[in-house]
Formats: C-alpha cells, sequence, structure tokens
C-alpha cells in the first residue's frame, strides 16, 4: 500500500481486540509506521517486537517506544522472532510474502490488514471466482475470515482501495497431506490455468510429480479421478489433498 498510514484508533483498538492478547504473549508487528497499533499493542500487555524498513520510522518508534523491540530491517530478509501472535497492517506490495511467512511461523493467532481485493482471494472457498492458491494454502491449516472492512478515509494519504482485516487462527485439516510440499505443489499445478479441465493441467506437468518410467501411472490416477473435468475452483480443499495422497503413495517422486 506504500506510505498510507492509519490514523483512526478506533479500527487499531479492533485489530488489538481480534488478537486476543494475553498478558506475556510475544507479539510480531511488521510495519509499525508512526506507531498507531503499536502502542494499543503495548498497553494490551503484549511482549512486543516491531520490524520496521524505514530507518526514520524505526527510529521514532524506538523514541516512542523504548521498551518495544525495534527492529530495522526489510521483514523479508530478516528472521522473525519466535512470537505467539501477529497484528499488522503490512504494505499491501508484499501481502503474499507475508502470507507465506505467517504460514511458517506457526502463530497461535494472526490479525491482518490487508488490501481488500487480496483479503477476499484467501478467504474464497470452492465455487468462488476468487478461489486461489494461495487462499487453498492458507485455508488448508487455517480459519481465515474476513472480521470487517475499512473505508478509505481511515489513512492519511487516503490509499486508492478499500481494505479488510482478516483473522487466521491454525485448525486441524479434515485430512492431512501424507507430502505438503507435494500438495502445494499440486495446488500450483491446478492453478496454473484455471479455465483448463483439472485433470489436463495435472497430466500437462505430470514431470513434476513422477519419473518418466511412472508417468503412465500418474495419467492412469489423474484420468480414473472422479474430478478431473471439473475445473479448478469447483475443487475442495479436501479433494485436493486426497488425490496429492494418493498420487504420493502411488508414483511421487518428490
Amino acid at each position: 500500500m506504500g506510505q498510507h498510514f492509519l490514523i483512526d484508533e478506533n479500527i487499531a483498538c479492533r485489530q488489538v481486540a481480534l488478537a486476543h492478547i494475553e498478558k506475556g504473549d510475544r507479539v510480531l508487528e511488521v510495519g509499525g509506521g508512526h506507531g498507531m497499533l503499536t502502542g494499543l499493542l503495548k498497553e494490551a500487555g503484549a511482549s512486543l517486537t516491531c520490524i520496521e524498513k524505514d530507518a526514520v520510522l524505526a527510529k521514532e518508534l524506538t523514541t516512542r517506544f523504548p521498551e518495544v523491540r525495534t527492529i530495522h530491517e526489510d521483514a523479508l530478509q530478516v528472521e522473525w522472532p519466535p512470537s505467539d501472535v501477529f497484528v499488522s497492517n503490512i504494505p499491501y506490495v508484499i501481502s503474499s510474502q507475508i502470507s507465506l511467512r505467517i504460514l511458517k511461523q506457526g502463530f497461535k493467532r494472526a490479525v491482518v490488514m490487508y488490501q481488500d481485493e487480496f483479503a477476499r482471494r484467501i478467504t474464497a472457498g470452492p465455487g468462488s471466482k476468487t478461489y486461489s492458491r494461495l487462499g487453498v494454502k492458507m485455508q488448508y491449516k487455517n480459519r481465515c475470515h474476513i472480521a470487517f472492512t475499512v473505508p478509505r478515509a481511515a489513512f492519511s494519504p487516503p490509499p486508492n482501495v478499500d481494505s479488510a482485516v482478516v483473522v487466521i487462527e491454525p485448525t486441524s485439516p479434515t485430512i492431512e497431506a501424507v507430502d505438503e510440499k507435494a500438495f502445494f505443489k499440486l495446488v500450483d499445478v491446478l492453478f496454473s490455468h484455471r479455465r483448463k479441465k483439472a485433470r489436463n493441467n495435472i497430466i500437462g506437468a505430470r514431470h513434476l510429480f513422477t519419473t518418466k518410467e511412472r508417468a503412465d501411472e500418474l495419467e492412469a490416477i489423474v484420468r480414473d479421478w472422479p474430478l478431473g473435468d471439473k475445473r479448478v475452483e469447483s475443487i475442495s480443499i479436501q479433494d485436493m489433498v486426497e488425490l496429492s495422497n494418493r498420487l504420493s503413495s502411488s508414483c511421487s517422486k518428490i
């Protein structure tokens, strides 16, 4: 989103409330800006670390909140400290990268402000035109929902897009992937050509999943797949996991 700073304290208060911070919780914030959210997180009793890339803003945060650990680094380049909760108004240009880092970090809860369109993509389910590969990866082991939308007037200067706050909480999947790396690769392949039949996407990328010697075996499994004639937007996460597990157990090279 660039340098657009939240100026509506009521919005920040709602974000902190959604985080359900308990005293002593290790909280990570990325992009502290002028400290609107930072100050409220500190008041909530968080043991807070804030990563801020901008040198001027990092100095301002250090001066205003000396008890907060402020890291003047690029959040995409630096290692994140172990934390329990993630609460942030992230720069929208790095939404995808930050979201994938959230998945790997293992927070017990994340409250993140995204561009509204992006928020709808990562929370959409099958049957929606905004169903996406990142949404599948986010929702595979997490509950993701839009808590509320945020008007443009809540920022200075106002951006050209609407915003939304998403809550992400870990959950146990209905069925777990035997090989998570293979599952994520299958998701990428399925979404690579949204208008094609799912079966054709997989067969066209069979070299990613199996050896040349076992390609016929993979193709037979995929041709026998009852959902193969469907497009990816109509296939549930559970169905993708089930197919991934079948491929992994029969002919995987990953």
